[in-house]
């Protein structure tokens, strides 16, 4: 396990005063991309060893109270737990004795030209740490049943992308988000469980389609690419 501490700043703070669902996201990845590198798999060497680059399959977390500006965090980040064809790294958020969040996320390597799957029996001689068994629920993809209807459209913008030249996995957060009405309430509320899984790749000047259900007390959201491929599926408690 690594510590990671951190003082939460106004500006990673949402119209909630509260650290938004896209900061919780980027700050953890950030870290166990800081693990990654330290335990021998980093950008780098996956690709030196197999054209690989990381990329992210889906993410959730549980949160049982806000983070407000200003709050003194830690980050525990713990080592990598084996699944099919992906990594599973794990991190809990704590506030002082309080844990706040339990958020896991699901690496995949991707060849970077072809965009196929990498075998992970590939990646495994790099590691320096090893792996972990976990009793914690598993990260398995969406599967909505519900019935869906349109919630509106929104176009990715360049600022939306990063280097790689399409849209972030923080911003597929933040425009889950929206789709869902999370902020549309003039209380403050808590995102209590958020699964975003993220099934294709999105770029700038894409015209993504909204659609809204609900399943399970859970308010589900899909992006719908003009091609009628799902961009991502999002679960949201609220």
């Amino acid at each position: 396990m690594s510590e990671y501490r951190k003082t939460v700043e106004v500006m990673e703070c949402d119209r909630f005063a509260q650290l938004s669902p896209k900061q919780i996201l980027e700050h953890c990845l950030s870290l166990t991309l800081i693990d990654i590198e330290r335990d021998g798999c980093g950008k780098a060497a996956i690709f030196d060893t197999c054209g690989a680059i990381w990329m992210i399959s889906n993410m959730r977390f549980y949160q049982y109270a806000p983070i407000y500006p200003h709050d003194e965090i830690v980050y525990r980040t713990f080592p990598r737990v084996i699944g099919k064809n992906r990594y599973i790294l794990y991190v809990e958020i704590c506030r002082g004795e309080e844990c706040v969040i339990r958020f896991d996320t699901a690496y995949i390597p991707v060849h970077k030209q072809q965009r196929h799957l990498v075998s992970l029996s590939l990646l495994d001689p790099l590691w320096t740490a090893p792996a972990r068994t976990s009793d914690y629920p598993a990260l398995r993809p969406l599967r909505p049943e519900c019935a869906f209807s349109d919630c509106g459209s929104d176009t990715v913008r360049l600022s939306d992308c990063d280097i790689n030249g399409h849209m972030t996995s923080g911003a597929y957060l933040s425009l889950a988000c929206d789709a869902a009405g999370f902020w549309e309430s003039e209380t403050p509320r808590l995102m209590r469980m958020m699964q975003v899984d993220f099934c294709s790749e999105v770029m700038p000047g894409t015209l993504l389609r909204f659609e809204r259900g609900e399943e399970n007390g859970a308010c589900i959201v899909r992006g719908v690419k003009p091609d009628g491929k799902v961009a991502f599926v999002a679960s949201c408690v609220f």
